[in-house]
């Protein structure tokens, strides 16, 4: 692909800066965008145009059903985290095991597409057939994050993304949370 990798302590950064390997990225992703940041997308396509008189399509939000490709795994892989809980009542009585993806409920700019993610993360939880859950905190400075929450954690759920992330897998770390 072309770039820069950059290491931090906790996470590792991608700087793609040069015309050719932006163009590869813009022509490998283009159509397999699934939330509101395609509106940041299209407006990289729209720079192009106006400074280089490339002509890309602006395609649409991928509606296709979630568990035909890859996407949701990258999302999990990025956005997701896997838990290992005891349930106790006095003692410890029971393993809960679970998959998360907590996302904010509005993208921070206007879309043309709609500024927000419950569209994307109603698709998660009908294939997962688990109930979305709204979720609020008050952060540093009094700032309020609103955001949407999708859980596995009962048998059904546990084994729909099993069996898919057997047949997509994770590319981080996580990987090793779903090995057999």
């Amino acid at each position: 692909m072309g770039g820069n990798l950059y290491i931090k302590n906790n996470y590792c950064k991608l700087l793609i800066k040069f015309k050719p390997s932006v163009l590869r990225v813009i022509y490998l992703i283009n159509g397999y965008m699934r939330t509101p940041k395609i509106e940041a997308f299209h407006r990289i396509i729209q720079w192009y145009y106006f400074k280089y008189n490339y002509n890309i399509n602006l395609l649409c939000l991928d509606q296709s059903p979630l568990n035909n490709n890859s996407w949701l795994s990258g999302y999990i892989d990025a956005d997701g985290s896997f838990y290992l809980n005891w349930l106790k009542k006095g003692r410890a009585t029971n393993l809960q095991y679970y998959m998360r993806v907590k996302q904010r409920q509005n993208s921070h700019r206007s879309s043309l597409v709609g500024i927000s993610y419950l569209n994307i993360l109603s698709r998660i939880t009908t294939l997962l057939s688990v109930n979305l859950q709204s979720h609020y905190r008050i952060r540093k400075n009094h700032f309020q994050e609103y955001s949407y929450k999708v859980r596995s954690g009962n048998y059904i759920s546990n084994y729909i993304i099993l069996s898919y992330l057997l047949k997509f897998p994770l590319f981080s770390y996580k990987y090793r949370a779903v090995q057999v």
